[in-house]
């Protein structure tokens, strides 16, 4: 067990592009034919895919895909944390034997690309298991490139899910992705005076608290205005905005039209499209307030004990965020080896290993168990507890559609000064309707 750990450590370390097995030697898979006569089960159902060749006497090979920005090259803590969750989930599962490949998510040679390409012309080259984010999430369940989960399977995790992590990884109704280490959005910011501000749209403007965040994208609507229109009463519907809610929409356009005319914001938020592109204001102190992420949040803390959280400014001040993050999902159509991904998903998915995996990364857990107890953040986790009960996903595709789009242009009317918020309204509703 000790040199298979080794091992582990190792191969996990080395190059990316290099994409060798972190799990002994990298077996051969063959090609799995596809059966005209059998439907799709859920993996963890009492009936699976029985499809492809027999799966030859020893242990069942597992191999798992991990993306470069979940277990990143330069953390060798990472590499080793999951090195030996997979060495013990092995001691304890003597038929079961993991191999893993470090992955890019994108490009040449990424996991998506890989999944698209392989599925037809190459399944053996295909993994198990791996994770994926919900843009690519819904990518795959188009392509039929991944299995619908047994949510029987997972009941013992699902149950201290929270909604909004158990919706990132429904498509139609049905659970695709194992929601595991995930990422929020919320304001970062240092305190001027031992009073607590108050970040509630009626309170900025009377208090002059300026904040920054990434209003700017070339398709769709930003995060946080779609964070502030839904909490104002706004709606999606099968992940595109619903009908225009004109005094939802009118409020929140309100607000920042007041914010430009009293000098707290401006049209250069729409040169931000990500919250990369000022966090180094946060850094050196010119930035007083931004939305960030909660990874960033907690890889600042280090360097800047001081910063304090809250959320997104909205109308009512209530909680409310953005929910993205990492998945897992299952690739293979074999049954055998669809038995021993659900029995890997519920070790992995264990709240002591969850929450130390999420703190090394700077993640949040899915679990709401590990969020309270298991992960060393407090305060910061019941705030992020909070969060995660408000959470709402990601639009389809970044985007949401013809109404997301005429949101965001309205918008960005009103923060250059070109139309009032009364006037970008009607422009939406003229557009899209209501």
């Amino acid at each position: 067990m000790v040199n298979h750990l080794i091992q582990n450590c190792i191969i996990l370390a080395i190059s990316l592009f290099a994409l060798t097995g972190c799990a002994g030697q990298a077996t051969v898979e063959q090609p799995i034919q596809d059966s005209p006569t059998v439907t799709t089960t859920a993996v963890g159902g009492a009936q699976g895919l029985p499809l492809g060749t027999p799966t030859p006497s020893g242990p069942t090979v597992l191999m798992v895909w991990l993306p470069e920005p979940l277990v990143p090259m330069s953390s060798r803590e990472v590499a080793v944390d999951i090195a030996q969750q997979i060495t013990a989930f092995e001691a304890g599962e003597p038929d079961v034997l993991v191999e893993t490949r470090l992955k890019k998510t994108r490009d040449i040679g990424g996991i998506m690309e890989t999944l698209r390409t392989a599925s037809t012309v190459a399944p053996g080259a295909l993994p198990d298991l791996t994770l994926l984010r919900r843009e690519d999430l819904l990518t795959a369940v188009q392509g039929g490139l991944i299995q619908p989960l047994d949510e029987r399977a997972f009941s013992a995790h699902l149950a201290d899910l929270y909604p909004a992590a158990i919706e990132l990884g429904t498509v139609n109704g049905q659970l695709y992705g194992l929601p595991y280490a995930l990422e929020v959005s919320h304001l970062a910011y240092f305190a001027d005076s031992p009073d607590e501000p108050i970040w509630q749209f009626a309170d900025i403007l009377t208090n002059d608290q300026a904040f920054v965040f990434a209003a700017g994208r070339s398709s769709g609507l930003n995060d946080v205005v779609l964070i502030q229109y839904m909490a104002a009463g706004g709606t999606s519907v099968d992940g595109r905005l619903g009908s225009i809610n004109s005094g939802a929409l009118r409020s929140t356009l309100d607000f920042y039209e007041q914010a430009v005319t009293a000098g707290l914001l401006s049209s250069s938020l729409l040169d931000f499209t990500t919250p990369a592109n000022f966090s180094s204001g946060l850094g050196d102190g010119s930035i007083r307030a931004a939305v960030i992420t909660s990874t960033q949040y907690l890889a600042s803390l280090g360097d800047l004990p001081d910063l304090q959280a809250a959320p997104i400014p909205t109308e009512s001040g209530e909680f409310s965020t953005m929910l993205d993050g990492w998945m897992w999902v299952v690739v293979t159509s074999n049954i055998e080896r669809q038995t021993a991904a659900v029995r890997f998903l519920n070790w992995m998915l264990d709240v002591e290993r969850q929450g130390h995996f999420t703190q090394i990364t700077h993640l949040v857990p899915s679990q709401r168990d590990a969020v309270l107890r298991r992960w060393e953040s407090a305060p910061y986790n019941e705030f992020i507890n909070n969060l995660m009960d408000h959470a709402v996903i990601p639009l389809i595709g970044g985007g949401g559609g013809v109404a997301a789009r005429a949101v965001q242009s309205a918008f960005a009317a009103v923060l250059q000064g070109q139309r009032t918020a009364e006037e970008a309204t009607q422009d939406v509703l003229d557009q899209v309707g209501s």
